[in-house]
């Protein structure tokens, strides 16, 4: 399905429909003295740099403000590559697709929005994408709240929404899911969840909005093959994807690996965390505290016979529901 679909490419700044046959070939906007230069010489946007700058371990973010021909503004963030060989395009693709999926679900908001994909120098590239204001990184979120465990159930809840709609929608995996991956704002959300024998499940009510960042890993899959690795084989070339469970089983190991969340887990909390992190009879919680070594993870999640079913979307929003409906009752019974 994947390589073979056109896409219109004039909303990103490309002059024609392209392919993923085509996507590493064709021309791109040239990202010049803080302006975009559409290849056929037309200005296309210009940059106001604020001077915030961040990024991990392998891309490098810096927030500008776009102006469009219109002469729209949007505080934007540009990704360059750290490694000189690391190319952005399919990473951006990925985004794209990705968030306009969402979007169609109501969701685009979850997923910050690609705008363009620009060359910038000697064959380096890098893309824009809308800033989500006013968000923390889960891991400082968790560490500050004083309802952790509420608030964990919610952000896990949250989580499995957004990956079931992608998993089933495009065949998404995000492979890199860790809590320094998802931001939280102070927006209230309401999501619906599954469907279930009476209806959707839910809805699932928090005092905050979890979105999904950095997909410099992820792939699309058909036919439960990958068929787009944004990760450019740093996983086998035949992975699975989406691998059922990889995506939160990976977030689960990065929240039990922060010690002052491990340490304010309550007890049956504490019970499922022990549930999630046992593969095959084989408990992963002492390796998950570890998570600075996070390499054993990703080696264990990209065996091609990797499966861990409760760490499944489905799995997980069954669990979230259930205790969020147990908290409830609690809270009423004590009134």
């Amino acid at each position: 399905m994947w390589k073979q679909k056109q896409f219109d490419g004039s909303e990103l700044g490309l002059s024609n429909s392209f392919s993923l046959l085509t996507l590493e070939t064709i021309p791109l906007p040239r990202f010049e003295k803080n302006m975009i230069f559409l290849r056929s010489g037309h200005f296309r946007a210009s940059f106001a740099p604020t001077g915030k700058t961040g990024g991990g371990a392998h891309g490098h973010l810096e927030e500008f403000v776009r102006t469009d021909l219109s002469g729209h503004r949007i505080r934007i963030l540009l990704k360059t590559s750290k490694i000189p060989d690391l190319c952005l395009r399919t990473e951006a693709f990925v985004q794209w697709i990705a968030q306009k999926t969402l979007e169609t679900q109501n969701l685009g908001t979850r997923i910050p929005a690609v705008h363009d994909i620009v060359e910038i120098k000697n064959g380096t590239f890098g893309f824009t994408m809308t800033e989500i204001s006013g968000s923390v990184l889960c891991s400082q979120f968790l560490t500050t709240t004083l309802s952790l465990n509420h608030d964990l159930l919610h952000i896990l809840g949250q989580t499995a929404i957004l990956l079931q709609q992608l998993e089933e929608m495009i065949g998404l995996d995000h492979r890199d899911l860790k809590a320094d991956n998802l931001l939280i704002t102070p927006t209230p959300s309401t999501l619906l969840g599954p469907l279930g024998p009476f209806g959707p499940l839910g809805p699932l009510q928090s005092p905050f909005t979890v979105s999904l960042v950095d997909f410099g890993f992820a792939c699309l899959g058909d036919d439960g093959i990958t068929a787009i690795d944004a990760g450019q084989g740093t996983l086998p070339l035949r992975d699975p994807c989406p691998k059922e469970g990889r995506d939160l089983f990976h977030l689960i190991v990065s929240l039990y690996g922060i010690s002052a969340i491990r340490a304010s887990l309550n007890p049956r909390l504490r019970t499922l965390f022990t549930e999630w992190l046992t593969v095959k009879g084989k408990p992963c919680m002492g390796m998950a505290e570890k998570w600075s070594h996070s390499e054993w993870v990703y080696l264990l999640t990209s065996q091609k016979k990797f499966t861990q079913p409760c760490c499944t979307p489905a799995a997980i929003l069954d669990t979230v529901f259930t205790e969020i409906a147990s908290e409830y009752h609690s809270e009423y019974r004590y009134r």
